[in-house]
């Protein structure tokens, strides 16, 4: 569970990519040619899983985050077409080239609305080769997935939704933990927007993974979300409930849980520019299986910063803490987390995005031996998106975590950079 933050970056890493504005044009056809550089690097000197998990999943992603290394220097070209010049329908297709690896990518959106009916498809594929050097297991992939969604407004305030999706990753060598599945699911909800724009929300859903090369490590996942957006007072308050179960074929699998899982933030203004932003996010594990592999488990995260907030920017600075409890006869994992939270956020337009934050805190566990030690830490994470002139543009962002143990040979160090200089014809 210590690491969930590191998959949180690397997904952002990925998204990064895949949504990045990478330039924009006046170009009146809506034809655009994007055209650039970049750099990847991730460094991880040190990993340890401090959640001894066992099952099909679990498995899966502690193997990617200890094979998660980039050095790559690459060439990219992307072809785009958006008619409307609105994002409502396009189609994107690109390249991207590193001395030993390249990228097929494609995605493309397409809305379409009449009276009081949406409908809504997005699509996007991958194409991942090595033409130079060794391949290692699972390194070549393909991966292609959609979605249509179909909106009925039903009045002034209420919205019904559907949404059906898919998704296919095939590997061009598999092994232990790396396999080739199937993905698809759906849901439906209803959303109500009352007259002072506060929006309340309901979906449920159901999911199907296939995996052709072992029965075992498919599943049946249902969820469902409650939710509220919108304001409370004198502030805002965001608010989503959600309980999800998976389960896998074998009976009494060790894998099977109930997950519930709660996220609140609000935004309490103290004055014309000063607000106050206590946060609190809670998930608790229930693992249905016998077996004693995986215990239960509670994660709770919780901070409150206060600052000023600026035509442009907003700055916050407060306490944060993250508490985690296993339900288990050993007491190694459970630990308090606790240090000082500081963001700042700057947005101009479609000319400048900047996000920064930073931690600085010490992680106690309440049994530290011989599996882990008490440490300090710095975490600082960078998303800037910057337009220099009518068509040039730089994405960066930057991830670093440093750990200071009590037992010195503990250290750890994570890096993660990516950026990217794209001209837009």
């Amino acid at each position: 569970m210590r690491d969930k933050r590191k998959l949180f970056v690397l997904s952002i890493f990925l998204l990064f990519h895949l949504y990045s504005p990478a330039g924009a044009s006046d170009n009146k056809t809506g034809f655009q040619i994007l055209t650039g550089i970049g750099y990847d690097f991730v460094s991880q000197r040190y990993f340890i899983d401090s959640v001894g998990v066992s099952g099909p999943d679990s498995i899966l992603n502690s193997t990617l985050l200890k094979k998660d290394y980039l050095d790559d220097k690459k060439g990219l070209l992307y072809l785009r077409y958006d008619p409307r010049k609105n994002g409502r329908a396009f189609f994107e297709a690109g390249w991207e080239q590193t001395p030993e690896i390249y990228r097929a990518l494609g995605n493309g959106r397409l809305v379409t609305e009449k009276g009081a009916d949406r409908m809504e498809l997005d699509g996007r594929f991958e194409i991942k080769k090595r033409f130079k050097g060794t391949e290692e297991v699972g390194e070549g992939l393909g991966i292609a997935n959609a979605r249509i969604g179909y909106i009925r407004r039903l009045n002034d305030i209420l919205r019904g939704k559907i949404r059906i999706y898919g998704e296919t990753v095939h590997f061009d060598s598999t092994g232990y933990a790396i396999f080739d599945y199937r993905r698809y699911g759906g849901e439906i909800g209803i959303d109500a927007l009352t007259r002072d724009f506060n929006n309340i929300y309901m979906t449920v859903g159901g999911e199907r993974r296939e995996v052709p090369d072992s029965t075992a490590l498919g599943y049946w996942l249902g969820r469902g979300i409650v939710g509220f957006m919108g304001g409370l007072g004198q502030g805002q308050l965001m608010a989503e409930f959600g309980l999800e179960s998976r389960k896998y074929p074998q009976a009494n699998s060790a894998s099977d849980y109930l997950l519930y899982s709660l996220y609140s933030e609000g935004k309490i203004y103290l004055g014309k520019k000063d607000f106050l932003r206590p946060r609190l996010d809670l998930e608790y594990f229930n693992y249905r299986g016998d077996q004693a592999i995986n215990d239960d488990y509670l994660l709770g995260r919780g901070a409150l910063t206060a600052g000023p907030e600026f035509e442009k920017a907003t700055l916050g600075v407060g306490p944060a803490v993250e508490i985690l409890w296993i339900n288990s006869e050993f007491h190694t994992d459970n630990y308090l987390e606790y240090g000082l939270e500081a963001n700042f956020d700057y947005y101009l337009g479609n000319k400048a995005l900047v996000l920064l934050s930073n931690q600085f805190g010490y992680r106690n566990y309440s049994d530290s031996g011989s599996f882990y030690s008490d440490f300090n830490f710095v975490r600082f994470n960078l998303i800037g998106n910057v337009k220099f002139w009518r068509a040039l543009t730089f994405d960066l962002l930057l991830s670093a975590e440093r750990e200071w143990h009590k037992v010195e040979s503990d250290n750890t160090t994570l890096y993660l950079l990516s950026t990217n200089l794209i001209y837009t014809f």
